[in-house]
């Protein structure tokens, strides 16, 4: 949904984390800001582990910083949410960076993967940002041309998962993000216009 209730953005720390980014809708709603928040209830009760592929319609206010074409206040984003033990988390995300760094500079769009921060996992301190960092909880994928961030990958080691009672106390929860936008124009940028100069896979039929 695009639009959700209050009580999600309270229950999955969002509105304490992030309360910049929200944009109300009164009386009691919020424009959706993250694509996999809908998805950690959903799971609740369910057979684990499981991956689940979304895509939403969000809105972040970025406390007014936004700035065209790579950073929209509404965009489109595509999430997998993984829910599992460690282990599988953790094979998952390894599998998808591996994919990222062989795929994307092949069709044009070279980067790396480095580590980044997150206020959800740990407190935002200087010293906590160095431990996210330190265990990788959260690696971007940063186009070489323009430093643009295409996508992310998550793990939120127990945050969601004792917050919405999932699985066991071995369960963790991650998820990997991209903006569709913001991937559509980075590789508008680096191919043009012209489908002629994409790359042949992805050349219409």
């Amino acid at each position: 949904p695009a639009v959700v209730s209050e009580s999600l953005a309270e229950s999955t720390g969002y509105r304490e984390n992030f309360p910049h980014q929200l944009i109300d809708v009164p009386p009691s709603d919020v424009l959706l800001p993250a694509a996999c928040l809908p998805v950690y209830p959903f799971l609740r009760g369910r057979a684990l582990p499981a991956s689940v592929l979304v895509t939403a319609s969000c809105a972040r206010h970025e406390g007014g910083a936004w700035e065209a074409p790579y950073r929209l206040r509404t965009f489109h984003m595509m999430e997998l949410v993984m829910v599992g033990s460690a282990a599988y988390v953790g094979a998952v995300r390894a599998e998808v960076a591996e994919f990222f760094e062989r795929t994307l500079p092949r069709l044009g769009l070279p980067g790396e993967m480095v580590a980044a921060t997150d206020a959800f996992y740990l407190p935002g301190g200087s010293g906590s940002r160095m431990i996210q960092k330190l265990k990788e909880l959260k690696r971007e994928y940063v186009a070489s041309h323009s430093g643009t961030v295409l996508c992310s990958i998550n793990n939120h080691e127990r945050y969601f998962a004792s917050r919405f009672g999932l699985g066991d106390d071995g369960t963790e929860t991650g998820c990997i993000a991209f903006g569709i936008e913001r991937l559509a124009l980075a590789s508008l940028a680096s191919w043009g216009e012209k489908e002629e100069s994409w790359p042949l896979e992805l050349r219409p039929e």
